[in-house]
């Protein structure tokens, strides 16, 4: 069964789907108090823009491609199954939050995690930055399994990335700008550029290319364990 919406869906119960619901457009889901599922067998194209203020589940496969993903205050968006950016925006609000729980977020788009709200990667989930991907964290993002990037993931002032021991950040060509603070008690392999004005520390390991420790930065920590490396070098701008 398709469902093609260009119209408004407002959702206060119970909306589940098994088959596929494309809203297009200027289509709206607004899941103002009650749940959205996506079953394992569900696909939801989205190219309109969708409103979460309560509680988003996916379980089956979310496309947004040019469209909009919103988290309210309040909203918690789950994905368990295949959540796909492409050149579309998934933005969590303070209060809400972005549970990776197991599934997978693939990244070509934009994702913003503002201020007050929390990004995860749980029970084995993985986040794929892509190429033209960008992820701006301004609020708590934790990897609690893997997160890939080989586009931009900025940490910008005040933000917060924990990556606790088992966990994997792959900086795969891309760039790691961090202004923020990030925790590493797990690994961070580094194949690309990560340019430091904030604070990286913690027990884990750091390999592959050296961090850029930029001129005017303070309170620079990388750890020096083992299994990784400490490197301070400034680079003129």
């Amino acid at each position: 069964m398709t469902v093609i919406n260009r119209g408004t869906i407002e959702n206060g119960g119970y909306l589940g789907s098994n088959g596929t619901l494309a809203n297009i457009g200027t289509g709206t889901i607004d899941d103002y108090r009650g749940t959205v599922t996506i079953g394992s067998s569900g696909f939801i194209y989205n190219n309109g823009t969708i409103n979460v203020s309560a509680e988003f589940v996916n379980g089956g496969k979310l496309t947004n491609i040019g469209g909009t993903i919103v988290a309210i205050k309040g909203g918690v968006i789950e994905n368990a199954g295949t959540l796909m950016n492409n050149n579309g925006r998934i933005v969590a609000n303070n209060g809400s939050t972005i549970n990776n729980n197991g599934g997978l977020i693939s990244n070509a788009g934009a994702i913003t995690n503002n201020l007050g709200a929390s990004f995860r990667d749980i029970n084995g989930g993985n986040t794929l930055n892509f190429l033209f991907g960008k992820i701006t964290n301004m609020g708590a993002l934790t990897n609690d399994g893997f997160l890939n990037n080989n586009g931009t993931l900025a940490n910008d002032a005040g933000g917060t990335i924990t990556n606790p021991k088992g966990a994997t950040i792959y900086n795969a060509g891309g760039t790691i700008n961090n202004a923020g603070t990030i925790t590493n008690d797990g690994t961070i392999k580094n194949d690309g550029t990560i340019h430091n004005t904030g604070t990286i520390s913690g027990s884990g390991s750091i390999t592959g290319t050296p961090v850029a420790m930029l001129p005017g930065a303070t309170n620079q920590t990388v750890p020096l364990t083992s299994s990784s490396r400490r490197v301070a070098r400034a680079e003129a701008h």
